[in-house]
């Protein structure tokens, strides 16, 4: 009885294995149907390059930019002159103590 069960089993995964390569083979023959083409696909447009050139340094350009402005706020703020000081406020304690005067 045990033997029965077994054939019967290994000849279902027989069939099913069977059936799934027979399966691949006839997917892979309807990839090879389709035509590819081989060699030089077009001529590319000169439009084209440029975008590949900004696609490919899109980050470093950024980078620059924002280093750039960065750079000419940090000289700007640095070249101003600093404003003269001017008389303290009235009731101003020099001392730094919060003690309010009486």
């Amino acid at each position: 009885m045990n033997l029965l069960l077994t054939l019967s089993l290994e000849l279902k995964i027989y069939q099913l294995v069977n059936k799934n390569s027979s399966m691949a083979k006839r997917n892979k023959s309807n990839q090879q149907k389709t035509s590819h083409p081989i060699g030089k696909s077009g001529i590319q447009n000169r439009d084209d390059k440029k975008d590949d050139f900004y696609q490919k340094h899109k980050s470093t350009i950024w980078t620059v930019v924002v280093l750039i402005i960065l750079t000419y706020f940090f000289i700007v703020n640095n070249t101003r002159k600093v404003p003269e000081e001017g008389p303290y406020p009235p009731n101003y304690n020099q001392s730094g103590s919060l003690e309010e005067n009486k």
